[in-house]
């Protein structure tokens, strides 16, 4: 099954380099540990259909509000060709 390629959308950057991901939360009784899995999962999904690898584990704040959002900060660079070829990513 192949997925739709995304379109690249810069990810921001903290003042020290940092990328910036936000997730909007699940809305009902999701528990938090269960949404930072899924925010992590789908940051993968995103870092590697773009050609980036993680190389830092994300730290996770949640931003309250009528829009709870969950955002996780981390370290990336782009993939080599090994990295590209073991994780995949987005064949179209």
């Amino acid at each position: 099954m192949s997925r739709k390629k995304r379109a690249l959308q810069p990810l921001p950057r903290t003042h020290d380099g940092r990328r910036i991901w936000m997730w909007r939360l699940l809305p009902g009784e999701i528990p938090l540990a269960h949404q930072e899995v899924e925010a992590m999962a789908d940051l993968a999904d995103y870092l590697r259909d773009v050609g980036y690898v993680c190389e830092s584990r994300p730290s996770v704040t949640i931003k309250h509000g009528a829009h709870p959002t969950m955002v996780l900060m981390f370290k990336a660079y782009p993939a080599n060709g090994k990295e590209k070829r073991i994780l995949g990513g987005n064949k179209s």
